[in-house]
């Protein structure tokens, strides 16, 4: 490719003036996407076609993927045996929200430690939280220790899911990120059955044998990622690393975690352990809902670099909000399947 445009520069410059010309001025029409189309020897970058260097990539892709749903979906699946065995009743809802929060508040985080340190690095350390979150929760004795595990999990998906998705797209055409991606996704089907394999793996065993199913998936994702996954090594070259520290919103990541944190606190509280007009209740809920307030005046007024740029409305407000309407409901169905109906079967 490099030879080619080479010959094809030397050979244009020996036109006459007036072709010359020309050919400057249409240069802002030419497409450079074919020289984005080369996939290196060592793997990484974009390729045209599938290949054993891009099928195998994808792949682990699909384990990072996988493995950053699994083990809410298998795990939240036995909820009740697992409170039946070691007790924690009253906050077992937690081993829920202890995966979710950690995810959601690294999430915004993702890109930046991936300039700084290469997608390859936070895939192997996301991984490695997805396999010691796990055993944590498999091995637990009481449920805190079980809640525990599920937040080492939930801080290794929200690195992973997200490498899983960008990784796909940088080594596909730009045309054809939204198939690949979409394939990606695609490959937890599998697992939507969740609260079948979940059950028949506890009736077969122990529910302690959900960790071991899951740590083993993810063990084998951290071996992909090692031999297959090369991925870019980090932006460092065109922004030092102290550039893309303070453009991280820090202010922003702290006021939404703690302030979810808290609402979600004081919900929890008055449903289950204390009189929702008590101080354990009435605290919580308020600095969460003072924090959250917070966050949407530090984004819209202050942020230098916001966590949720206006931009992202600004075009297309209509499809922004019917995405984000959408994202809400099926949330709701999500989390009603996945938690709410195990546990009335299992009670019922």
């Amino acid at each position: 490719m490099r030879t080619e445009q080479t010959t094809r520069i030397s050979c244009e410059d020996e036109k006459p003036a007036d072709e010359g010309a020309t050919h400057v001025s249409d240069i802002s029409n030419i497409d450079h996407t074919d020289t984005l189309q080369v996939a290196p020897e060592d793997g990484s970058g974009v390729h045209e076609r599938m290949s054993w260097k891009l099928f195998l990539p994808l792949v682990t892709m699909s384990f990072l993927w996988v493995g950053s749903q699994i083990p809410l979906y298998l795990f939240g699946s036995v909820i009740p045996l697992i409170y039946s065995d070691i007790g924690g009743y009253d906050r077992y809802i937690w081993l829920v929200i202890g995966y979710l929060i950690p995810n959601a508040a690294l999430c915004p985080f993702v890109g930046a430690l991936s300039d700084m340190f290469g997608r390859r690095s936070v895939a192997i350390c996301g991984q490695t939280l997805l396999i010691l979150g796990p055993v944590v929760t498999a091995t637990a004795k009481e449920m805190n220790i079980a809640i525990a595990g599920e937040v080492f999990s939930g801080l290794g998906a929200g690195l992973n899911e997200l490498i899983a998705l960008a990784g796909t797209a940088e080594m596909v055409p730009y045309q054809k990120r939204g198939t690949y991606i979409g394939g990606i996704v695609f490959t937890i089907l599998p697992f939507c059955p969740s609260v079948l394999w979940a059950q028949m793996i506890a009736k077969a065993s122990h529910w302690r044998y959900v960790g071991i199913v899951v740590g083993l998936w993810n063990f084998i994702g951290l071996v992909l990622v090692i031999f297959f996954y090369k991925g870019p090594a980090g932006h460092t070259s065109t922004r030092n690393k102290m550039e893309i520290v303070r453009e991280v919103d820090y202010i922003g990541g702290f006021l939404s975690t703690v302030g979810v944190l808290c609402f979600m606190m004081g919900m929890q509280w008055g449903a289950q352990q204390y009189p929702w007009d008590s101080a354990h209740v009435l605290a919580p809920f308020i600095l969460g809902i003072v924090g959250i307030i917070a966050f949407f005046v530090w984004e819209v007024k202050f942020a230098p670099y916001p966590m949720v740029p206006a931009k992202l409305f600004s075009k297309d407000k209509r499809t922004m909000t019917a995405i984000l309407l959408v994202t809400f409901w099926s949330g709701g169905n999500y989390f009603v399947l996945l938690l709410l109906w195990p546990t009335q079967c299992y009670n019922v």
